[in-house]
């Protein structure tokens, strides 16, 4: 297929200059001497020119006189007996090898170059690949211990009515400690046991004149836990059962004495999402946690219209949010990943008749405060 292109742009090359010299008044003599037998010595001489090299517009036409052409098909027909002579042939010949070799080569360059490139992306992404497989298999076993730094919050309409403008407790900050141990397979499922607990006493505002106030809190939760990871993007769903109680103390000076407990029992739910930052081993964090509690209220000491004893069949709503950013790297030659992890925290506990200014105490409970947390993941 080379040689015949090669053939045939020779062939309209002559043709072209062969006419473009009858045009120009270089017209043939009909008694010049007849082409003998064999290639006539200008044949022979463009035979033995290099094949890149272009032949002069002359020498086609003492070619065209050589074999006695009297006009231009007459003309057109002596480039076709030039083409098949054996030294023309032999120089077409030259020229569509040397074509084919030049072509060949460029062909294997170019397979070349998208072989480098396949092999470049192939070994990215099996990169990418055993990247997200370690990252998975960390998440077999994992144990987590977090510290977290809670102030109390009140509302009501009883706490705005104080003489400090609303503020029942001078502020500060509790600790509470949360625990938590799950396993996850190769799919992503698993299972997790978190527990949280707070236990903070804080002093009534200046204007009380003394007396305490004690909050206390209790979590403990079972989930079942999804992970899919895309990319540097990680989201972790979990549903489950929930048990939780919650304790406002009055130590009888201002506030009233005795405790007021709520306790129940629920279904939980917890969405969880991170973001890697860039190669780094930061990553930025949020996650919301929320639960409905079905319990009963029991009360040790008049609270207002609130009698001592207990009240059945109440609802709670447990809400948890935390936001912030997550610092992870290998560890014991790459058996385990560590997680630290740095979060601001916001918890609110409601329950409609604690927070009743007749039978109640007038308020709902929020905590919020910084929390640090350490994960080990096998």
């Amino acid at each position: 297929m080379m040689g015949m292109e090669v053939s045939l742009k020779i062939r309209g090359t002559l043709a072209v200059l062969i006419l473009g010299a009858s045009f120009t008044g270089q017209r043939l003599s009909a008694d010049d001497e007849t082409q003998e037998d064999g290639p006539s010595p200008v044949l022979l001489q463009l035979a033995a020119l290099p094949a890149d090299t272009p032949a002069p517009v002359p020498a086609f036409a003492e070619i065209a006189s050589e074999a006695g052409a009297s006009d231009e098909l007459d003309r057109l027909a002596t480039i076709d007996t030039f083409m098949e002579t054996p030294s023309t042939s032999s120089v077409v010949q030259t020229v569509s090898a040397s074509g084919e070799a030049s072509l060949e080569q460029r062909i294997a360059h170019l397979e070349s170059l998208v072989g480098q490139l396949q092999y470049r992306r192939q070994n990215h992404l099996l990169d990418d690949l055993h990247a997200q497989l370690d990252q998975r298999s960390y998440g077999d076993v994992y144990f987590a211990t977090e510290v977290s730094f809670l102030r109390p919050y009140l509302s009501g309409a009883r706490s705005s009515s104080t003489s400090t403008g609303g503020k029942w407790i001078d502020p500060s900050y509790g600790t509470a400690t949360r625990f938590m141990l799950g396993l996850r397979d190769e799919t992503g499922l698993g299972l997790q046991v978190r527990y949280t607990g707070f236990n903070h006493g804080a002093d009534l505002a200046n204007v009380f004149g003394g007396g305490g106030f004690g909050v206390k809190l209790d979590s403990l939760e079972a989930e079942v836990t999804l992970r899919e990871r895309f990319r540097r993007w990680d989201l972790d769903m979990g549903a489950g059962i929930r048990w939780g109680q919650f304790a406002i103390t009055g130590d009888g000076v201002v506030t009233f004495p005795g405790r007021l407990t709520y306790k129940g029992i629920g279904p939980t739910f917890s969405l969880n999402g991170r973001r890697q930052l860039g190669n780094s081993p930061f990553s930025l964090l949020a996650n919301f946690r929320g639960g409905l509690l079905l319990g009963e209220i029991h009360n040790t000491h008049p609270a207002r219209g609130l009698a001592i004893g207990g009240v059945e069949d109440e609802i709670a709503f447990a809400l948890e949010n935390q936001l912030g950013l997550a610092w992870s790297r290998p560890v014991f030659n790459d058996s385990m990943m560590m997680e630290v992890r740095a979060v601001w925290e916001t918890q609110f506990w409601l329950n409609e008749t604690i927070s009743d200014d007749v039978y109640g105490i007038g308020t709902n409970l929020g905590l919020s405060g910084p929390s640090v947390a350490l994960e080990l993941r096998y």
